[in-house]
């Protein structure tokens, strides 16, 4: 993707995929513009894949075409279910109706119905832009499942694999990193110019197997750190980042410079 003004666009680079690749990257797209957006709108901060991250968890859904693809909980601990699809073409409403109609096949997780169901649909516009339709579906069906999985068992599962990445791959150096007032277990990827990390104190929760759910709902709202505060100067850090946010999960990212808004301008082989 590149930047255009405020809104982003398909790169030079995007635009050269054959089309099975398009529908890859559409795809991803799509989950990580689902993602955002449930935090940004509807306080979800903690967002489950199921048939990626529920491949651990104790008791599993029927696998088909109608399930959805994620489950989440807010800070008040109730779950919504979403349905995601990503689209390189311009959204068609059998797309968003696709996308109801798999959010409504899940009816209660842990005997508790959600607060919200909804299709997401990511799309490119007839003009160019990226844009999320997003509608909320109704009268749930009578073959509905139910699904059996406790908060405790959620927030496990969703901690499990990005705490994995910061103790076993190979090749990435992890250290405990203070930042804007808290300390994660940090690594940085040289090679996609960027740092992420995990709230210290919740991945020893993990580790520990210490009561999660008391330690994720006290962490820190989601936010954007300002880049002078002493706090961000006295971090350890291979290069100046260029944007910094925490985010509500317990989660960093850290962007270097190749990730600045000047650069997020240019086609993604021109960024330096």
């Amino acid at each position: 993707l590149q930047q255009s003004g405020s809104r982003l666009i398909k790169s030079d680079a995007y635009k050269s995929l054959d089309p099975s690749e398009k529908g890859a990257v559409s795809y991803f797209v799509g989950q990580t513009m689902t993602k955002l957006l449930s935090a940004d709108l509807f306080d979800v901060d903690w967002l489950l894949h199921l048939d990626v991250y529920g491949r651990g968890l104790p008791r599993r859904l029927r696998r088909g075409k109608k399930r959805p693809d994620l489950i989440g909980l807010n800070r008040a601990l109730d779950w919504l279910v979403v349905e995601s699809k990503g689209h390189s073409n311009p959204a068609t409403k059998a797309l968003a109706e696709r996308a109801k109609f798999q959010a409504l096949h899940l009816r209660t997780i842990d005997g508790s119905y959600p607060f919200l169901r909804l299709g997401a649909a990511t799309y490119f516009s007839r003009s160019g832009f990226l844009r999320t339709i997003l509608v909320d579906p109704y009268d749930i069906p009578e073959d509905a499942e139910d699904l059996d999985l406790e908060v405790e068992e959620f927030f496990r599962a969703y901690y499990r694999l990005l705490l994995h990445r910061l103790t076993e791959s190979p090749g990435i150096a992890v250290w405990r990193n203070p930042i804007a007032g808290r300390e994660y277990r940090f690594a940085w990827l040289h090679a996609a110019n960027m740092g992420f990390g995990l709230d210290a104190e919740i991945a020893e929760r993990v580790e520990s197997e210490t009561n999660l759910s008391d330690g994720v709902i006290r962490l820190p709202a989601r936010r954007d750190v300002e880049l002078n505060q002493n706090a961000v100067r006295n971090a350890d850090f291979p290069e100046a980042p260029s944007h910094i946010h925490v985010g509500g999960d317990g989660s960093i990212v850290v962007l270097g410079q190749r990730w600045r808004e000047s650069a997020m301008r240019l086609p993604p082989a021109e960024r330096r």
